[in-house]
């Protein structure tokens, strides 16, 4: 499949659907997001070095350590100072002793001398000295390396050793670690070609013709920087001092054929470090790059501004993957994937010759994924808006169902209604008009559920009765068969409609009742009230030949009232979830006074109903139909009695 199927359909779909305003705001800021995210490192700097310290401790504490001879590292150690008959620095004819002994004792592979001698502009390095750094070829020495900032930019000072005795030494390189902005060391430069130095590991190694993997990788570059690691830290450093070897000859046959380092790890000399895994000694640090490079540990830093960018992009590419045709535009993918995509970024970064600025992948991803769900939350509320302005015509259109005015017929039949939709549409309707015959239709009927989908079917009742009541031989049984078959075919039975509906004689006052699944009605009369249950089947669930309807005639007398309604009434709920019920309402029928007219009586049921509700809002369709009668005669008989 082709993961981008459509785009420009989409695009200019979402040229439709989003604001022409929005759409660049929203581009505007990805674009300023991704640009400083890519072009100023100081923004990621702090995700980068959490990253660097993590992968430094796993990598230290779990890498297969493939380094084959071992290192040793000589120290300097407060002992050594406090119990040796020479101040520091030591003069560097006891300086020639201890190599001696070292070399003649403990016959080490190779000798690093990370320590500074202070060269004498009158007087030139002792004789035994400069022999005792000579003999046997295999002993380097470490020059000083500092760069610094200055206002004409990175000045680089080397302060390499002492004439005479760099002459002489096997081999010379640089012990150098950048201090990044926090005060840590996580780097080493391997070497600078624009002092022609390199670091002393390599030349150590190079000299006891030990091989350097990946040496190819780095030897073009001007001055490589590699993540520093501390597998001799982790594994536990070989150590021995100085002290130790002057007052035991025996310790001097753990210097044979290994890698010697000599260097001051006293406190009091200020030779520590601050790394990943802790305060560390400038010697220690030289133990770990020697048998980190020797096991093709190192890996280099590329913080170019192409790889920068090719990792930002990959982080894009990743969430238009997930919004493309294959996944179907998943925003919980997308999330899932968000959580998981540090893990998996943190593990596949040991993997490329360089270390990856996976931060920026990370972030390219968040950028984006955060873009895409605003356009989809900005194309929701445009079809939200949408929604709302199709609800509020569909409203609008609903209220044209409904009777303008009330109803007041000669005869001193009254009919009147209302409704109170639970959304801008719902799915109750009423009506009532005259027919060809002079008689009153009236019809008051809920379907199920609410919104547009239920207002729809409203609209199909309507229909219904506007077509059937037009015909000279109507009746109410075939208009609820055919409203029953119009929502069973359209519905499939996922749309039910309770319905109750009549004929008002207005010659004899007798009203049909037929019902189909509503609830009861009313009748008030002067001795109280009385139900009119009617037990039948909802239309729309059954077929006409299953349908099971109801039918009664009463005959309504002076003040008599009859009351049609939807569960929405008895379904209105208080603040403590209380629903006013089916003896409350009939309780408040009953209190109605006899003379109020179908108009008068609607509202006072309205009101008693938002007294029960204090301001709640209905949680469903509210309808109330009223039919009251007010015969002439009994007029009559008042005026005459005036």
């Amino acid at each position: 499949m082709f993961l981008f199927k459509n785009l420009s359909l989409k695009l200019k779909n979402l040229r439709v659907l989003i604001p022409k305003r929005d759409l660049i705001i929203l581009f505007i800021m990805w674009f300023l997001l991704g640009y400083f995210f890519i072009f100023y490192p100081i923004l990621t700097k702090n995700i980068d070095y959490e990253i660097k310290d993590k992968k430094i401790k796993v990598k230290s504490q779990f890498l297969k350590d493939n380094f084959k001879t071992d290192i040793l590292l000589v120290s300097i150690d407060s002992e050594t100072l406090s119990e040796t008959e020479h101040k520091w620095p030591w003069p560097q004819e006891h300086w020639a002793k201890i190599i001696n002994d070292i070399k003649e004792k403990g016959k080490p592979k190779a000798i690093i001398l990370d320590i500074y001698f202070q060269e004498s502009k009158t007087e030139k390095p002792p004789e035994s000295f400069i022999k005792a750094v000579k003999s046997q070829s295999n002993t380097g020495l470490v020059a000083i390396y500092e760069e610094n900032e200055t206002t004409f930019g990175k000045q680089i000072l080397i302060s390499p050793p002492i004439k005479e005795i760099d002459e002489v030494a096997a081999f010379t390189g640089i012990s150098q670690q950048p201090i990044d902005d926090d005060g840590k060391i996580r780097t080493i430069i391997l070497h600078d070609k624009r002092i022609n130095y390199k670091h002393i590991a390599i030349e150590l190694l190079n000299n006891c013709k030990i091989d350097i993997p990946n040496l190819s990788v780095f030897s073009d570059i001007q001055t490589p920087v590699a993540l520093l690691d501390f597998p001799v830290s982790y594994r536990g450093l070989n150590q021995i001092s100085i002290n130790d070897l002057k007052n035991d000859d025996r310790n001097y046959e753990f210097l044979k054929d290994r890698i010697v380092i000599i260097g001051a790890t006293a406190s009091i000399l200020h030779d520590y470090h601050q790394t990943s895994i802790g305060l560390i000694s400038g010697p220690e640090i030289i133990c770990n790059t020697v048998e980190a490079l020797g096991s093709s540990f190192l890996q280099l830093l590329d913080d170019s501004i192409s790889n920068r960018i090719i990792h930002y992009l990959a982080g894009v590419l990743i969430v238009m993957l997930f919004y493309s045709d294959l996944f179907k535009q998943s925003s919980k993918q997308v999330l899932i994937i968000w959580l998981m995509l540090p893990v998996f970024l943190f593990f596949y970064s040991y993997f490329p010759k360089a270390h990856p600025p996976i931060e920026l992948t990370w972030l390219g991803y968040t950028a984006t994924a955060a873009l895409f769900v605003l356009m989809i939350r900005i194309i929701e509320l445009a079809d939200i808006r949408e929604q709302l302005t199709e609800a509020s015509i569909c409203s609008d259109f609903q209220k044209g169902l409904f009777p303008e005015k009330g109803l007041t017929d000669e005869s001193g039949i009254s009919c009147y209604g209302t409704c109170i939709p639970y959304q801008n549409a719902g799915g109750d309707y009423y009506d009532f008009f005259k027919l060809k015959n002079g008689n009153i239709f009236y019809i008051l009927c809920d379907v199920s559920g609410h919104g547009i989908s239920a207002s729809m079917i409203t609209t199909v009742v309507k229909s219904l009765v506007v077509i059937e009541t037009t015909n000279d031989n109507f009746n109410i049984d075939s208009l609820f068969n055919k409203i029953n078959y119009a929502v069973l075919n359209l519905t499939k039975r996922k749309k039910m409609v309770t319905i109750v509906g009549g004929i008002i004689n207005t010659k004899n006052y007798e009203v049909s009742i037929s019902s189909a699944g509503h609830i009861p009605a009313i009748l008030k009369h002067g001795n109280g009230f009385e139900e009119i249950p009617l037990p039948a089947h909802p239309l729309g669930v059954y077929s006409t030949e299953r349908l099971k309807k109801a039918q009664t005639v009463i005959k309504l007398e002076n003040f008599n009232k009859l009351f049609f309604y939807s569960d929405g009434i008895i379904e209105a709920r208080d603040w403590n979830n209380q629903e006013l019920g089916f003896d409350s309402f009939y309780n408040e029928i009953n209190n109605l006074p006899e003379i109020a007219n179908s108009e008068e009586c609607i509202k006072i049921l309205l009101n008693k109903l938002k007294e029960h509700t204090k301001g709640r809002d209905f949680v469903d369709d509210v309808s109330l139909l009223v039919v009251s009668c007010r015969c002439k005669d009994t007029k009559k008989e008042t005026k005459e009695s005036d």
